[in-house]
């Protein structure tokens, strides 16, 4: 090919009317126009008081305002006024099932049914060895601690002695975090009856 052939092919693959077709600045103005923007955010599907199936909420109004915001949208689509904490927020995350605790073994408890299920990352362990590599477990060690509260020794350490001689003979605890959410109760003629609860532990907050 020669040189002319070459630059004229160049020419013909970076023609500048081909890349507007391809790049259409009106088209791409339009997709990002707030009221188009709007609109689709208007048709994403809203799940309708918690049946399986979703229903297209056209009144939505999550505008562009909202990006970056945690919001509460009601069953017409329209958002709450009002602000959601942490904790409702943690609750209503955890009730449906979405909801991950930090480095978190969890426990949720249905008393109706009397049964126990391990959750977070306590889902599939068994008793004993295999929590030990979370700390609150297998950071427990037996020591001795003097009046003050100083820790003398560690089991294991030389000076450890379970005599009484260097400190009382106690076991330490690492520090950790727990949270108790409530994801199922019932009214009662005083307020509410727990009927399902999560237990998070976690070595951090």
């Amino acid at each position: 090919m020669t040189q002319k052939a070459t630059t004229d092919a160049l020419a013909l693959k970076a023609d500048a009317s081909a890349l507007a077709t391809k790049a259409d600045v009106s088209a791409l103005a339009a997709k990002a126009d707030k009221t188009y923007v709007d609109a689709q955010i208007a048709a994403i599907p809203v799940s309708s008081s918690g049946s399986e199936n979703s229903t297209v909420v056209a009144n939505t109004n999550l505008g562009q305002e909202n990006n970056g915001k945690i919001v509460v949208v009601g069953s017409d689509g329209n958002i709450i006024s009002g602000t959601v904490s942490e904790t409702e927020l943690i609750e209503a995350l955890v009730a449906v099932g979405g909801y991950t605790a930090n480095n978190a073994l969890g426990l949720e408890v249905d008393y109706d049914n009397k049964s126990f299920t391990r959750i977070q990352q306590a889902h599939g362990l068994n008793a004993g060895s295999a929590f030990d590599s979370y700390i609150m477990y297998g950071g427990r060690k037996r020591c001795n601690v003097a009046d003050d509260g100083t820790i003398n020794a560690f089991y294991g350490e030389n000076g450890y002695t379970e005599d009484g001689s260097n400190g009382q003979v106690m076991v330490y605890q690492p520090k950790f975090y727990y949270q108790r959410i409530p994801t199922s109760t019932a009214a009662n003629k005083i307020g509410k009856t727990i009927l399902r609860d999560s237990i998070m532990i976690s070595s951090v907050a």
